[in-house]
C-alpha cells in the first residue's frame, strides 16, 4: 500500500480513506512530512541536521535501528551521524517492521526527534526507545498509530533479550500516542523528566507470555498526567504508587478488566493518585476527592 502524497490535505491508508490531517495532533509535522515524501519517493534526503527516508518499508522491511540509520548516513549520504538531530520516516503507513532504538555510548547517532508521521498499523512487535542515560531524545511523533495486538511499547527487559521499552530518556517530556487503540504491552519507566503520558484512545493491552505486565507506567518521578480513560482491559497493570510517582494524576476511569501487580512499587485499588471507574467497579476506586480526573485536560 503506497502513501498518496500528491493529494494533501488527505492521506490514504490501509485502514482509513481520506483522513483530514488538519484534525490530527501534530498536523504541522504531518504536512511537512507529506511534502518530504513527495519530494523524495523511495529515496533518502539529508538536511544539515535531519535524516529522512521516504521508503515505505526502509531497510528491506527489517528492524529499524539507530545503527542502520547511522550506517545509511555514513555509507550512502557521506555525512556524520553525530550532526543529525531529527530522523523521519514519513512514507511508512502499514509496515509491520519493528523499531528498536537503544541510545548506547557506542552509537554516534543520538537524535532528539523521531518521526513516524503517517504510520497507522505500527510494528508487529517492538516499538522501543531506551535512552540508557544518553539524554538526547525529546520527541517521538507517531500521531496516527492505531496499533495491533502484537505491538509492544514495549517489553521491560534489555535489548539483549530482544525486549524493550520507553525508558531512561531523561529529557523526554511526554509520550503522546493519541491514536493508539490496542497494544500487546505498554511499558514506560525510568524517564526522569517525563511529565505527561497521553493514550486517550487506548482500549486494550493484552497479556502475552512471557511478559508479566501489559500496562506499566513506573519510575517516572516527574510524571503529572496519565491519560487512558478508554482503557478497559489492561492485562496485568502496574502504575507507580504515590512514593514512586508522587505528582501523578491518572485517569483510568474505564479500567474494569485485568489484574493489579502486587509489586510494592505499584499502586493498589485505593491509590490516591488514580481515578478508576464509577462506583468502584474497576481495578481502581473512584472517590470524589480525585474523580473526575484532570489528566486528560
Amino acid at each position: 500500500m503506497e502513501l498518496d502524497c500528491g493529494k494533501p490535505p488527505y492521506v490514504e491508508t490501509s485502514k482509513f480513506s481520506k483522513i483530514d490531517y488538519r484534525d490530527i495532533p501534530h498536523k504541522d509535522i504531518i504536512q511537512q512530512d507529506l511534502e518530504e515524501c513527495t519530494a523524495c519517493v523511495r529515496g533518502l534526503s539529508l538536511g544539515s541536521t535531519k535524516y529522512t527516508s521516504c521508503d515505505p518499508k526502509p531497510f528491506g522491511g527489517q528492524t529499524i535501528t539507530l545503527f542502520d540509520i547511522a550506517f545509511d548516513i555514513v555509507e550512502n549520504l557521506s555525512s556524520d551521524p553525530s550532526a543529525i538531530t531529527v530522523v523521519s520516516f514519513p512514507c511508512i503507513t502499514d509496515s509491520s517492521q519493528q523499531v528498536v532504538f537503544s541510545f548506547g555510548s557506542r552509537i554516534r547517532l543520538k537524535p532528539e526527534e523521531v518521526r513516524f508521521a503517517n504510520w497507522v498499523t505500527g510494528p508487529d512487535g517492538l516499538f522501543g526507545f531506551a535512552g540508557n542515560g544518553a539524554g538526547s531524545l525529546t520527541s517521538i511523533y507517531a500521531p496516527r498509530l492505531t496499533g495491533n495486538p502484537n505491538l509492544e511499547v514495549a517489553y521491560h527487559h534489555s535489548i539483549q533479550t530482544k525486549q524493550q521499552q520507553i525508558s531512561d530518556n531523561p529529557n523526554l517530556p511526554s509520550v503522546d500516542l493519541s491514536a493508539l487503540k490496542e497494544a500487546g504491552e505498554i511499558d514506560i519507566r525510568n524517564n526522569e523528566n517525563l511529565k505527561r503520558v497521553s493514550l486517550p484512545q487506548l482500549t486494550t493491552t493484552i497479556f502475552v507470555p512471557p511478559t508479566t505486565n501489559a500496562m506499566v507506567v513506573l519510575g517516572n518521578p516527574s510524571l503529572k498526567k496519565l491519560c487512558a480513560p478508554k482503557l478497559v482491559n489492561g492485562g496485568f497493570v502496574c502504575i507507580g504508587n504515590q512514593t514512586d510517582q508522587p505528582l501523578l494524576d491518572a485517569d483510568l476511569s474505564g479500567l474494569v478488566a485485568g489484574n493489579l501487580d502486587d509489586n510494592p512499587l505499584c499502586s493498589n485499588y485505593d491509590a490516591p493518585t488514580v481515578c478508576g471507574p464509577d462506583g468502584g467497579l474497576g481495578l481502581f476506586s473512584s472517590p470524589s476527592n480525585r474523580c473526575p480526573s484532570n489528566a486528560c485536560l
